[in-house]
């Protein structure tokens, strides 16, 4: 009795075992990796755990309908459908916002997506396509590496949960900001500012604001990080400045309040040495925009606090055409 080609394929392809093996192995580095591009460190253990569970919940399908057709393009085909069929149904299904946008296009009118909204979407369903492909290679490498038999075969499932386990401790720490801008490096989980003020900016005025904390930065030898995006859909402002041995300056629009923007100062280190950086920076604000430096907090004001600088007289009224000076 002559067995068809396919059943021979199946009988001596690996088995389901495997199979879970090589993909629990894969979905370590991927979601060390996803943790790190996204700067999330401190949930890498959540990530892997919902890694892990879209790709044997979805890779064990694809893998059984891919060992009937073990080529290479088959494997890559089921890789990448691997990594797209969960945000493709999260970003088709849930409801949308009534408007939204993206560095000034339209990408939602009206509840419904744009040209600009589709291919937006396209392209992060793609993105996480291609991390499939990348998952599906490893994978394909790692059954093969197991279908070797002997030792390999034996420490595998070790190694896994091994590996899997150290890099829930492993992936936070390498992935660990030791610069100044993170104020929590010394392994403190919580830190309070030691002074904030309020400036008042529209939004068109971020790329001033933004300007003026570059200046102080380049003048006083600081480091910066930025992130501003106007976008009236989506706002963001996130600019830090510090300087070692820690002083760190976070400026940001205020929460619940429009045309505020909140600059706080931390100190890790101790001290007083954030007085006189503040102040010059709080001056710069001043002069470029008299009256618009407060100490209100939503329904709450307090007097300038003795760190602050002078506020700056105002400035001279516009002659009249028959005004003379003396």
């Amino acid at each position: 009795m002559e067995v068809p080609a396919d059943e021979t394929a199946e009988a001596n392809s690996p088995g389901f075992g495997v199979a879970a093996i090589a993909l629990a192995g894969t979905s370590v580095p991927i979601a060390a990796a996803l943790t790190v591009l996204m700067g999330f460190a401190p949930l890498y253990p959540f990530i892997f755990v919902v890694t892990l569970a879209i790709v044997l919940a979805i890779g064990l399908p694809v893998f059984r309908w891919v060992r009937r057709r073990p080529t290479w393009g088959w494997t890559l085909a089921g890789g990448f459908l691997t990594g797209a069929i969960v945000p493709a149904l999260v970003l088709m299904l849930l409801p949308t916002a009534d408007t939204a946008s993206s560095g000034g296009v339209q990408t939602v009118v009206d509840g419904a997506y744009t040209w600009a909204g589709w291919l937006q979407n396209l392209m992060a369903i793609g993105g996480f396509g291609l991390i499939g492909v990348v998952g599906a290679v490893m994978a394909r490498l790692l059954v093969r590496w197991l279908m070797t038999g002997g030792l390999a075969a034996r420490i595998a499932p070790g190694a896994v949960i091994t590996s899997g386990v150290a890099a829930i401790w492993l992936v936070p720490w390498a992935a660990t900001d030791r610069s100044c801008h993170n104020t929590m490096r010394d392994g403190r989980t919580s830190i309070s500012p030691v002074a904030e003020f309020r400036l008042r900016a529209t939004m068109q005025e971020w790329p001033a604001v933004q300007d003026e904390i570059d200046r102080f930065a380049r003048e006083n030898g600081w480091d910066v990080r930025a992130d501003v995006r106007p976008d009236p859909g989506f706002p963001w402002f996130q600019v830090s400045v510090c300087r070692e041995p820690g002083t760190y300056i976070f400026v940001t629009t205020a929460a619940f309040e429009q045309d505020q923007m909140s600059i706080s100062v931390y100190q890790p280190q101790g001290g007083n040495s954030w007085q006189a950086p503040l102040r010059k920076l709080q001056d710069r604000f001043e002069r470029r925009w008299p009256g618009r430096v407060n100490y209100s907090y939503g329904e709450y004001s307090t007097p300038r606090p003795p760190w602050a600088p002078t506020s700056p007289p105002p400035a001279d009224a516009p002659l009249r055409p028959n005004q003379k000076t003396l």
